[in-house]
């Protein structure tokens, strides 16, 4: 399995970044770390380091998890964002920097690793056509990885 690598999507004639990340640390509750399977480059969307943390409801938003990036040994404030159900099972969806950019979330192991999707400068609004391009790309992943 490769571990980041870009993704063509035809159906919305952008490229995804995938990134994979492992568990790094589970010894709380509602948190856990995972560190990437690779180096990451400055430009990079996301860290080396990423954690995943339950909504506890300290915020207004209706997000199942929080996902925040690390930079010099501090996490990231504000998070790098919320992570939404979807109509996959463990598979959620989120935005950065205030919806330009589309991230989807991917758990195919329980919480032991996570595959991230980045899709740079698009970010649909409506649920079903967010629903629909993540069945596509979980679908384009599943072929390519076969």
């Amino acid at each position: 399995m490769m571990n980041c690598h870009k993704i063509y999507l035809p159906f919305i004639n952008k490229t995804a970044l995938r990134y994979r990340y492992v568990l790094s640390n589970d010894k709380y509750s509602t948190t856990r770390h995972y560190q990437s399977t690779c180096p990451l480059n400055n430009d990079s969307f996301l860290t080396d380091k990423i954690r995943i943390t339950k909504n506890r409801g300290f915020n207004k938003s209706e997000a199942i998890y929080l996902a925040s990036t690390r930079h010099n040994n501090k996490w990231d404030e504000p998070i790098l964002t919320g992570l939404f159900n979807t109509s996959k099972k463990n598979v959620f969806f989120g935005d950065i920097d205030k919806e330009k950019h589309f991230i989807v979330f991917v758990f195919p192991d329980k919480d032991k690793e996570i595959i991230i999707y980045v899709i740079p400068d698009y970010c649909p609004a409506q649920i079903d056509k967010k629903n629909e391009i993540i069945n596509k790309i979980i679908n384009q992943s599943l072929q390519f990885e076969q």
